[in-house]
């Protein structure tokens, strides 16, 4: 495949996993009233993990210690990272909670970008997600707090996940999802009783499209393109996420937060065609 075509998909793969997860949110914030938002996170891992389980069917045997540290570690900032996420929508507009993940991302793209048209590229993104999430309207300490969490789990997750790229197939990404199902399996245990039959559907689909798909998408565009490049393409969740939030949850757009989509869109855009080098392990 050519540069500019793994370039291509690779921002296709990245833009899909922005949807799934976006929506999958959207969806989820449903039942956080019923489960919590811990719960609900730990329910979709434990279904994503199995779905990628029986498509991958992973081996254990024959994994040095040190991909297994990295394995683990992604599963850490899988597990970390949904359980932040949902924890930041339930008290935030879904875009503001997109947009805070989205800043340990960029604090990849911001320091791997040192000359020319690549610097400009993190600081257009930046400018597009303070246009979106606007400090000083957050008036949740707790949302900032966990959504800032959230964007720190997901640079590791970034970090992590192309490490394995270089080491491994989709086997590693099953073995880091089941994992992430492990670590928050006593929260989602706990709530069993409360599980009704209408809460299925909501989680069946919010594994398999946010997690099983959604971290496919990923694992795959971060093996074409790096992590570099996918750092600043994430910049499409506070996108997605306030587009998300306007037509599925009522939440409104003004003119700052649209100005800030195209800043971001742009950003992401040349940063997709752009990245040629970015493919070469980080460091």
């Amino acid at each position: 495949m050519t540069s500019s075509g793994r370039s291509l998909l690779g921002g296709g793969l990245v833009l899909a996993s922005c949807i799934a997860i976006q929506g999958s949110a959207a969806i989820s914030s449903s039942l956080f009233d019923d489960l919590g938002a811990a719960a609900v996170a730990g329910w979709r891992q434990l279904i994503g993990a199995a779905v990628l389980i029986l498509l991958v069917r992973p081996r254990l045997q024959g994994r040095d210690r040190n991909q297994w540290t990295w394995i683990l570690l992604l599963g850490l900032a899988m597990a970390t990272m949904n359980v932040a996420f949902y924890s930041a929508v339930a008290f935030l507009p879904l875009g503001v909670a997109a947009t805070l993940l989205y800043l340990g991302p960029f604090a990849i793209a911001a320091f791997g970008f040192r000359r020319g048209l690549h610097l400009a590229l993190p600081a257009c993104a930046l400018i597009g997600v303070l246009m979106i999430s606007r400090p000083g309207s957050i008036d949740s300490l707790t949302g900032l707090i966990v959504g800032l969490i959230s964007g720190a789990a997901l640079a590791t997750y970034t970090i992590a996940g192309h490490r394995l790229g270089h080491k491994g197939g989709t086997d590693t990404l099953a073995l880091a999802v089941a994992s992430s199902a492990v670590i928050l399996s006593p929260v989602s245990l706990l709530t069993t009783p409360h599980l009704r039959s209408e809460h299925a559907a909501v989680l069946l689909t919010a594994g398999v499209i946010g997690v099983a798909c959604a971290f496919w998408f990923d694992f795959t565009a971060l093996q074409l393109i790096g992590s570099r490049a996918v750092s600043v393409l994430f910049a499409l969740d506070p996108v997605v996420g306030a587009i998300t939030g306007a037509l599925m949850l009522g939440q409104h757009l003004d003119l700052v937060t649209t100005l800030g989509i195209i800043a971001i869109v742009i950003s992401g855009a040349i940063a997709a065609g752009t990245q040629n080098d970015s493919r070469k392990p980080q460091n």
